[in-house]
């Protein structure tokens, strides 16, 4: 059911009080759930979507609407304006609940749901798929542009994935369940499932993309102390990798201003003992700068030997260069649509690939991804190796 606020009359019948009373007040019900008297009410229509159920909490008691009021088949956001809910209930204390909404707002990003305790946390959520939400199902691959392409740096979506929808319409997803072991948010709030991207602008000339993840904007609050990143990255021609790019993170102002705990020295260290070292020969000297020349020039050499195989694409303050990025529908583009051919000569199309993807100057280790994907696809060609969550 969509945001928006409810006046919800309770017709409450007091076993002292023959006549009973009527009170009102108002709710906010957002994400299928609000709050009420300090506790948090969920909507559950995994019986009936059209007569959804609220348990009480603290109580065995609870609520149902009525038959003919929730239609999501002709009214996906509930109710409108003005509309009424009758409710039944299961105490003799409120025999009929009715609310009538007043507003409705936007859609909200969508949260995860954590049951139990510990690092173990199990997360569940559930999409239902009405056609016109284009970011589900499995990801299309457009290679003439950035718009429609999903990118992930995983054998899964959803795990810190790139949902390049439009110009409006991209996120960041977090709703694989291998996300239950990140941190929430710094307010102790779950971390969102989908974090959208703000202030987007892409060369297409270029294939440079720039755009910003407002944490504290978006929710309020911060997220490891970040309130702000600030993403930079181009693609290849085709749009099958990103070849390079970075994170720049804002830390919040309390990050910044967080004093060190100051250091006291250890009374049980022994005291320096002092060495004497006499002074070295002029030809001691001149033969020591000649090796120390010789140690440089090997190790530049050795640095420029090592440098493609060391991650190039992203650099993330702090994080350090562990993150590459394909296209998730990379083997969807060379499938016949709707099926499934055995007859594809996946490591003939992994070897022209890797060849156009070197020369446009993609990293080792992003290349190395791709060629373990049309591995396993060529292993098995009636599955895709790569989990989109369906």
């Amino acid at each position: 059911m969509g945001d928006g606020r409810s006046h919800g009359e309770k017709k409450k019948r007091h076993p002292l009080d023959k006549n009973g009373e009527q009170q009102t007040m108002e709710i906010t019900v957002a994400s299928n759930a609000y709050v009420q008297g300090g506790y948090t009410f969920y909507l559950d229509f995994s019986d009936d979507p059209n007569t959804p159920k609220i348990a009480w909490p603290k109580s065995n008691h609870y609520q149902r609407a009525l038959l003919g009021y929730v239609d999501f088949d002709h009214v996906p956001l509930g109710v409108e304006v003005g509309h009424k809910i009758v409710w039944e209930t299961t105490s003799q204390h409120f025999e009929e609940l009715i609310w009538t909404r007043q507003t409705i707002g936007k859609i909200p990003v969508p949260r995860v749901i954590v049951f139990g305790s510990g690092q173990d946390k199990m997360l569940y959520q559930q999409y239902q798929e009405d056609g016109s939400d284009v970011s589900t199902g499995i990801p299309k691959y457009n290679g003439t542009s950035l718009w429609g392409n999903v990118f992930c740096k995983r054998l899964y979506t959803g795990s810190a994935s790139y949902h390049f929808l439009s110009p409006e319409n991209s996120y960041v997803s977090y709703e694989h369940p291998s996300c239950s072991s990140l941190p929430p948010l710094d307010d102790d709030t779950p971390l969102p499932t989908r974090v959208k991207f703000s202030n987007m602008t892409f060369n297409a000339e270029e294939r440079k993309l720039n755009a910003r993840v407002e944490w504290e904007e978006q929710f309020g609050t911060s997220w490891n102390d970040n309130v702000r990143w600030k993403l930079e990255m181009w693609f290849d021609s085709e749009y099958m990798v990103i070849l390079k790019g970075g994170i720049q993170c804002e830390w919040s102002k309390e990050r910044r201003a967080r004093p060190r705990p100051p250091t006291r020295p250890n009374p049980n260290r022994p005291p320096p003992v002092p060495i004497y070292v006499p002074p070295p020969e002029e030809e001691k000297e001149e033969e020591e700068e000649k090796e120390e020349e010789g140690k440089e020039e090997e190790e530049e050499t050795k640095t420029a030997e090592e440098e493609p195989r060391r991650n190039e694409e992203w650099i993330m303050s702090g994080y350090g260069h562990d993150q590459v990025y394909i296209n998730a529908a990379t083997l969807e583009r060379f499938r016949p649509p709707g099926q499934a051919d055995l007859s594809m000569n996946w490591k003939g199309i992994c070897e022209t690939q890797l060849e156009r993807l070197k020369q446009e100057g993609a990293t080792e280790r992003s290349m190395k991804f791709l060629e373990h994907v049309f591995e396993l696809a060529a292993r098995d060609p009636g599955s895709n190796p790569i989990d989109f969550m369906l």
